[in-house]
């Protein structure tokens, strides 16, 4: 089936809907096996134009909808069910090309124009009954979405209490999909909600992923291979206190979350990331968590998962710049956290001022033994030519003093046993303006400090009293203190 130029317009003579082409290509013989099977389905070169305008309250497609509808109502016909099996649902190609729809609705404050270059897909298996669907392949290029969310006319009412209590959520088998082949490309979406003042902006130049899978029954998720190169991405918000969500009631208890994230191998290139909290006022200096600004974003990552036993990852590289003048050269290291452990091993960051190699561990029966139960963590860490540059330290705190932003810290360290009985075989800190520490041996009673006892094999000691002052509170020193040896 074929339908050319296709044209209809509002009651006002502007275009409603317009289509160039639009074809179905369906195997009817297959329909007397209650078979529909679509081989094809082509949409070209389509204006869509639907609007609801002040001071008018009616949408201006509506005159097609009282067309249709009928004031008599029919007589109900008893109908014998239909005791063959359902219709069975198989679809191979859409393709979908120069799309532009606009819908404006001033009743509601919606505003939203979107624009598809390109949507091409190939589906493998089209498992309507079972919820199950393959794809093969699907791409989107040339896309633009803009959405804009204003103040509405009227007081929309939402019964709130109705739609977020859990108990009325039906339950059932959510859709399983596969993707084998997931391309973006020169794709942009602007979301405007000035009502909650938020925006979100994503301008995605290259996004591929391999061998997708969601299974939105048990919130499972995974992915063979993901890149995501030259994009940028935008995220602004504004906390809103006065929401009292407190006067609506959920009567079910919550669980934990059951989200499963698995990305076997993972790459970002030359992205930039931009995040604002808009009720934080930006600090004039320094790292800006609620306003950062990040730069050339690259990372490699693989074995990547996330859920509620944990998370891992094995990072291979990883570089950014941030607005502040912090600047990551180089991230790599291994990585696990779950309540029992806290790991990262063949960690090596790399800045300008700063080189670390260090490799952690933590073992522990709860996180609550962390702050409650130290004889119970068990430690090992080790850090070698460890290098700390006080300039990159000035962009996390205000404490590092002007004099020392460009003094350096380095640091060789073997410390194991348990937080409250520890093992020291080499303790070995040297830099700032004249500090040299080697020490070796043990520490009993940490972390509460009054009741801690040092055992220790003092090689050499010499700090001086600004070198203290870095790290350490200045009314904590005696007044006299100048130097120690």
């Amino acid at each position: 089936m074929v339908l050319n130029k296709f044209y209809i317009e509002d009651r006002k003579g502007d275009t409603l809907l317009y289509a160039e082409k639009l074809a179905v290509d369906i195997s009817l013989f297959k329909l007397l096996k209650n078979t529909v099977e679509i081989n094809d389905i082509e949409l070209k070169n389509v204006r869509a134009n639907v609007k609801r305008i002040s001071p008018d309250t009616t949408f201006n497609f509506s005159f097609l909808v009282d067309a249709f509808a009928s004031d008599q109502k029919k007589p109900e016909e008893n109908v014998k069910k239909d005791t063959t099996s359902t219709l069975k649902f198989s679809v191979d190609k859409v393709s979908f090309e120069d799309i532009g729809i606009n819908y404006r609705d001033d009743v509601a404050g919606n505003d939203v124009k979107l624009y598809l270059g390109a949507f091409k897909t190939k589906i493998k298996d089209f498992d309507l009954a079972n919820q199950h669907y393959v794809i093969k392949e699907l791409s989107l290029v040339n896309t633009s979405l803009r959405y804009l969310q204003q103040k509405p006319l009227v007081k929309l009412v939402q019964h709130i209490t109705n739609s977020v209590d859990s108990t009325e959520k039906k339950q059932g088998k959510l859709p399983l999909i596969e993707v084998q082949n997931f391309v973006f490309s020169n794709v942009k979406v602007n979301y405007d909600d000035q009502i909650s003042t938020t925006k979100a902006v994503a301008d995605v130049n290259d996004l591929g992923l391999v061998n997708l899978n969601v299974d939105l029954t048990n919130s499972k998720y995974s992915v063979d291979d993901a890149h995501l190169n030259k994009s940028n991405i935008l995220f602004a918000f504004k906390p809103v206190p006065g929401n009292d969500l407190k006067k609506v009631k959920d009567t079910v208890v919550p669980e934990k979350s059951p989200l499963g994230l698995i990305i076997k191998n993972i790459s970002l290139a030359d992205n930039d990331v931009q995040f604002d909290n808009l009720g934080a006022k930006p600090t004039p200096k320094g790292m800006d968590f609620n306003h950062l600004k990040i730069n050339q974003l690259n990372l490699g990552a693989s074995d990547v998962s996330y859920s509620a036993a944990g998370i891992k990852a094995n990072v291979k590289n990883g570089s950014l710049k941030e607005k502040s003048g912090f600047v990551l050269d180089e991230l790599r290291g291994d990585a696990v956290y779950n309540d029992k452990q806290i790991k990262l091993s063949n960690f090596i960051l790399k800045t300008p001022n700063t080189s670390i190699e260090n490799a952690t561990e933590l073992n522990f029966t709860s996180m609550e033994d962390l702050t409650k139960h130290p004889e119970r963590v068990k430690l090992n860490i080790t850090l070698k030519n460890t290098i700390i540059g006080l300039k990159d330290a000035g962009y996390f705190s205000t404490a590092v003093p002007a004099n020392y932003r460009n003094e350096k810290i380095k640091i060789n360290a073997d410390v194991n046993g348990y937080l409250n009985d520890l093992n020291i075989p080499k303790l070995q800190i040297s830099g700032l303006k004249n500090t040299q520490i080697d020490i070796s041996g043990k520490a009993k009673g940490l972390p509460d400090i009054k009741k801690t006892f040092l055992d220790l094999n003092i090689k050499k000691i010499h700090v001086t009293k600004g070198d203290i002052l870095v790290a350490v509170p200045k009314k904590s020193l005696p007044l006299q203190s100048n130097c120690l040896t």
